[in-house]
């Protein structure tokens, strides 16, 4: 297998490559609108963030948790509209660029065009011939900025003329050596208009990306399909789709190889927003309390990286701080939620939440406060009545009654105005209810006891 690749070797990157290069590899992970978030931190949370990290061990470094880098093209400039960055070069030559923590490797063939990666603003769609080779289908970069990438590599013709040569490209400063959550890619117009006029049953394009850490090959790769045409379905991307790398683990340059089973589909994908951790355990993001009572709360999250595996670190207390006033008082959950019992009423609470990621390291501390809901009174009520269990509460359907036998129900809202009203039962239906807070008494007709409880109705 020939490779084109940065630096490393100019061997490498002078290999042989021959004619027309075939297809690429795509692998579509849906995530979590991580760019969103990681846009949002940067311009939101980046102050709040400044304490210095805690000391990590092994893959993990001591930095601040909102250390991730978006390679995303828009930091490099091009002469103008509808122009490529190898316009800006004269004569073959091997070429370079960076955006971001990471270096793209290419070159300037003698026949006027390029291999490996370059970067444009050309926003045709329709010209779907060869003379339209570094144009993106979407017309834009991803969520319509002007720059992206596109590949082009070369048949490996000394394998086969299914599969092209690998490309690559290097990882910088902090990202070298770390976890690559992803990209997002999508086809070339002139690809796009190839494969939706001349394929038929049982062809396909993928995109095979593998990762590299000290000149070795890490074991997994991460192949995606552009386009597939079987009996039952036709997939030709049009879209950008998310890229998981994440399988790879620590790396620091990866290569990018197209293969089809239809020797004419020209070789070239486009890629943009290539994230890189930068050796840094990503933040919980989006941290919220919901299910909120008297006396619990039920916190939850996400994580900065869509399919990111970590434990994390929660803490519930009244100190309106990003660290929690101890430590001692944390709880370690691998879930994304933790419900906490026991709180005051009427009380403004802060939860603190941080990762910890393997090999010991954590994330800075982040933090969400929520109040407590105050004790209210039902007008016209006795409030002293013994309690006893429903569930679910919070509901939004039904609520659930436990008693050995149905009961008289009666449920009544914060004005004291009957709302709802059931006999002989051990289960109601509170769907038609607004959301809200809402009182119930249950009676037992025959021993002469009532009970009441609250619960809180939530929208669907």
């Amino acid at each position: 297998m020939s490779v084109a690749f940065g630096n490393k070797s100019d061997d490498l990157q002078n290999s042989v490559r021959c004619t027309e290069g075939k297809r690429t590899i795509l692998h579509t992970n849906s995530g979590p609108e991580l760019l969103a978030m990681l846009k949002k931190l940067s311009s939101i949370q980046l102050m709040k963030h400044i304490l210095p990290g805690l000391l990590t061990f092994a893959i993990w470094a001591s930095l601040p948790a909102q250390a991730q880098t978006i390679s995303s093209f828009d930091d490099l400039t091009l002469p103008g509209a509808e122009t490529s960055y190898e316009q800006t070069l004269s004569g073959p030559q091997n070429y370079q660029f960076q955006s971001g923590n990471v270096s793209y490797f290419g070159n300037l063939e003698s026949w006027g065009g390029f291999s490996g990666f370059n970067f444009t603003n050309i926003t045709d769609t329709i010209d779907g011939s060869y003379l339209n080779d570094k144009a993106s289908i979407t017309g834009s970069g991803r969520n319509g900025s002007a720059n992206y990438a596109v590949a082009y590599a070369f048949a490996d013709w000394t394998v086969s003329l299914t599969e092209s040569i690998e490309i690559g490209l290097k990882l910088n400063g902090a990202a070298a050596g770390s976890k690559v959550p992803g990209f997002y890619v999508t086809n070339s117009t002139w690809v796009y208009h190839y494969i939706r006029d001349n394929y038929t049953e049982g062809n396909w394009f993928q995109l095979v990306v593998r990762g590299y850490q000290n000149n070795m090959r890490v074991q997994d790769s991460v192949v995606v399909t552009l386009a597939s045409v079987t009996a039952n379905d036709t997939v030709l991307i049009k879209d950008w789709e998310w890229v998981n790398l994440m399988p790879l683990g620590d790396v620091d340059s990866l290569t990018f190889q197209v293969r089809s089973n239809d020797e004419f589909t020209p070789f070239y994908f486009v890629m943009d927003d290539l994230i890189t951790l930068d050796n840094a355990c990503p933040i919980p993001v989006n941290i919220a309390a919901t299910s909120i009572s008297e006396t619990s709360a039920t916190i939850s999250w996400n994580n900065m990286v869509p399919n990111f595996s970590a434990d994390y670190e929660i803490s519930i207390d009244e100190s309106a701080t990003l660290e929690p006033g101890t430590i001692t008082g944390t709880h370690i959950v691998s879930a994304n939620s933790y419900q906490e019992n026991g709180l005051q009423p009427g009380v403004t609470y802060y939860a603190h939440l941080r990762t910890r990621c393997e090999g010991g390291g954590t994330s800075n501390w982040d933090t969400a406060s929520f109040q407590t809901m105050t004790e209210v009174s039902i007008t016209g009520f006795n409030n002293n009545l013994k309690k006893f269990s429903i569930s679910p509460n919070p509901a939004t359907d039904y609520l659930n009654i436990d008693a050995a036998k149905g009961l008289n129900i009666a449920v009544f809202n914060l004005e004291g105005k009957m709302v709802l009203q059931a006999r002989n039962s051990t289960k109601i239906n509170i769907a038609h209810l607004p959301a809200g807070l809402y009182h119930i008494i249950a009676t037992d007709t025959a021993a002469g006891t009532s009970f009441s409880a609250r619960f809180s109705k939530l929208t669907p």
